[in-house]
């Protein structure tokens, strides 16, 4: 128990270290649009293998288009915390979305799901369950999308990379606690023109 209490008070404060900034001015990115732009999304690792986080395409129209956070495959998936870099010249972070997370469900209050440009270009992002007093939160079966991120073309770019970036880890629920789960990282490539 004291380990799920250690993991969920260092990812509460990995959020609260980064603060919270939802003004466009703060999206990590050129808010100048270029008119015309159709931006797509391509998978480093379009078929995930098991205990894997990849960036996978989700909905794109235009010069937005969204990622999808998808795990495969980790058994007791009870968090993660991680960072995502790009390229804030082509690119700026809009959104969030957690309402089809696979992670919903006991143990899940408001501020389970955080996603904040740390730095232009690096996007901190948090996904956990909260331990309760008692240590009765389970784990889930971690298999399909844990968030949806979505983002703008902001200029032309035949290449901007969308990278999982440290820190970043996978907690499970064990007997003993919360233990950090070794995965395959994944990101995929913007283009837009």
């Amino acid at each position: 128990m004291k380990n799920r209490r250690r993991v969920s008070t260092v990812l509460a404060a990995f959020v609260a270290v980064a603060g919270f900034c939802l003004s466009p001015s703060c999206s990590g990115g050129n808010d100048t649009v270029s008119a015309g732009l159709t931006a797509t999304f391509a998978p480093y690792t379009p078929t995930p293998s098991s205990l894997s986080v990849t960036l996978q395409p989700g909905a794109a129209s235009g010069d937005t288009f969204s990622v999808r956070v998808a795990v495969k495959d980790v058994s007791n998936f009870f968090g993660a915390a991680f960072h995502v870099s790009y390229n804030p010249a082509s690119a700026a972070f809009v959104s969030m979305d957690a309402t089809g997370s696979f992670l919903q469900g006991a143990g899940i209050q408001a501020d389970s799901f955080k996603a904040l440009v740390a730095t232009p270009g690096d996007l901190a992002v948090v996904a956990t369950r909260f331990q309760n007093g008692t240590g009765t939160i389970p784990g889930v079966y971690g298999n399909g999308d844990l968030l949806v991120l979505t983002f703008r073309a902001t200029a032309s770019t035949s290449g901007n990379s969308l990278n999982f970036a440290s820190p970043k880890e996978v907690c499970a629920d064990t007997s003993t606690g919360c233990t950090a789960v070794t995965v395959l990282w994944s990101g995929g490539l913007l283009t837009a023109y």
